[in-house]
C-alpha cells in the first residue's frame, strides 16, 4: 500500500513510506497478553457462580422479551394481507 508523503511525521508511527501493519514491541505484547489473561480469569471466576447466570438470564430476558414480543405480535396491514391471501389462493405463495 503506497502512502503519500505529505511532509508530516509523528513520533512512534514509523516512516511515512513504511508498510502499514501491526508492529508491537515485546513489552507491549506481554502487557496485552497479561491483560487478556486477567480478564479471562476474572470472567471464568465470575461465570462459575450460579448467581451470575441467574442474574445474567434475568437481565437478558428483561432486555429481549419486549423486542421478541413486538416481533411475534406484529401483523401485516389489512391491504397487504388481502393481497397475500389472494396470491395463496391462486397458488403463488412461497415460490
Amino acid at each position: 500500500m503506497e502512502v503519500p508523503n505529505i511532509g508530516l511525521s509523528c513520533a512512534g508511527l514509523g516512516h511515512p513510506q513504511q508498510e502499514v501493519g501491526l508492529s508491537l514491541s515485546w513489552q507491549e505484547g506481554v502487557a496485552i497478553t497479561v491483560v487478556l489473561l486477567g480478564l479471562g480469569a476474572g470472567a471464568f471466576l465470575v461465570a462459575q457462580r450460579p448467581s451470575f447466570w441467574i442474574e445474567f438470564g434475568r437481565r437478558l430476558s428483561k432486555a429481549l422479551l419486549p423486542l421478541a414480543w413486538r416481533f411475534a405480535t406484529k401483523r401485516m396491514p389489512p391491504e397487504e394481507e388481502a393481497v397475500w391471501r389472494a396470491a395463496e389462493r391462486r397458488g403463488q405463495g412461497d415460490e
